[in-house]
């Protein structure tokens, strides 16, 4: 069953974010939608707070964190670069997590912040850690 409905709903996902080479950058944990609980998200893009409505020049993502098991609804937020957790992981290994409600995790655990920055990993990562 979850098979059917990862592929139904992969397939509408990726049609609808993929017009025009737009798609999500990273999978990311934001504290969601309350302090202590931390939620799958997906980075879109990094917005200046100016653009909605805030501080120019301070540095946001939009941050789209969606309903399981239906990946294309959700809400989209806009939270301070060191309020998002980047994780190592794809963002087709984030859409599996979502879809299967939980049940299916990646091959492998998504690495902690501290230790991407110590391989020198490439993608910006926040020195908070999730508990």
């Amino acid at each position: 069953m979850v098979r059917s409905i990862y592929k139904g709903s992969k397939q509408i996902f990726e049609t609808i974010f993929s017009q025009k080479g737009a798609s999500f950058r990273y999978v990311c944990l934001v504290e969601w939608p309350r302090r202590g609980t931390w939620s799958l998200g997906f980075v879109s893009r990094e917005v200046d707070g100016g653009l909605v409505g805030l501080e120019a020049g301070r540095r946001m993502y939009a941050v789209y964190v969606s309903t399981t098991p239906n990946p294309t609804s959700g809400y989209v937020f806009f939270a301070d670069r060191d309020d998002v957790q980047i994780l190592d992981m794809t963002v087709e290994d984030g859409l599996k997590l979502v879809i299967s409600m939980g049940l299916v995790f990646p091959d492998r655990p998504a690495r902690p912040a501290d230790e991407l920055a110590k391989a020198g990993h490439s993608r910006r990562v926040s020195q908070k850690k999730a508990t």
